[in-house]
């Protein structure tokens, strides 16, 4: 025995590039990174890929098979939530005018 021993294999490290997990955005599948925090912008990007800077458009966010705490919830625009696998998200647009 003259080998030295084997190292432990490192922990996953939150939010890792290669590690994702899949949510749903109006019906479609988004990968995004395991362990990640969306803001609401993020996932107006995600459903429209466009930025919230129209003062006459008004989104609103809703998402269901959150984290055991986060079930069928609203999002503000200053929230974030944490994102598991399988989250269902409907972002709506809507024009103020």
């Amino acid at each position: 025995m003259t080998g030295k021993p084997e190292e432990p294999e490192e922990p996953e490290k939150p939010g890792e590039p290669d590690k994702t997990v899949t949510i749903v955005v109006n019906g479609v599948d988004k990968p995004v990174p395991t362990r990640s925090e969306l803001s609401f912008d993020d996932l107006v990007w995600l459903a429209f890929n466009e930025k919230r800077d129209n003062p006459l458009i008004v989104y609103s966010i809703s998402y269901t098979k959150g984290a055991s705490d986060q079930q069928d919830v609203s999002l503000g625009p200053i929230d974030t939530v944490r994102v598991v696998d399988g989250m269902i998200f409907d972002v709506d647009r809507t024009d103020r005018s």
